[in-house]
């Protein structure tokens, strides 16, 4: 495929499932301009990955599987997003017991890490 055509291809896809695509990951989101990030990352995952595209499914279901996994990821950094930041604001009354620690290296870790 000639590169001016893979660009005419990618515009055309763009403007048929952009607004589809909006739509679906919004769903995911607390407001409009994250819903426009994340879908902005579902096109430039699509023009990553073009060339793995075979056809075995519709263009419409491959489209739809990144953006449920680019969804999917951002909800994942945004639940850590939330922990990290009610772990700083979380002033422990005590110390954390040793064993805990023993038992929880990487939740251990983030306590010191957040209360150094």
């Amino acid at each position: 495929m000639k590169q001016e055509n893979k660009e005419e291809d990618i515009r055309s896809i763009y403007r048929e499932y952009v607004e589809d695509v909006y739509r679906f990951v919004a769903v995911f989101t607390a407001n409009n301009e994250e819903a426009e990030d994340v879908t902005q990352e579902v096109f430039i995952r699509l023009v990553d990955s073009i060339h793995k595209f075979k056809g075995r499914s519709s263009l419409k279901t491959w489209i739809f599987s990144i953006a449920r996994n680019v969804a999917i990821d951002y909800v994942r950094k945004q639940k850590k997003q939330l922990f990290l930041k009610a772990l700083k604001k979380y002033k422990p009354t005590f110390s954390v017991p040793s064993i805990m620690v023993a038992m929880a290296p990487p939740v251990a870790r983030l306590l010191r890490e957040t209360h150094s």
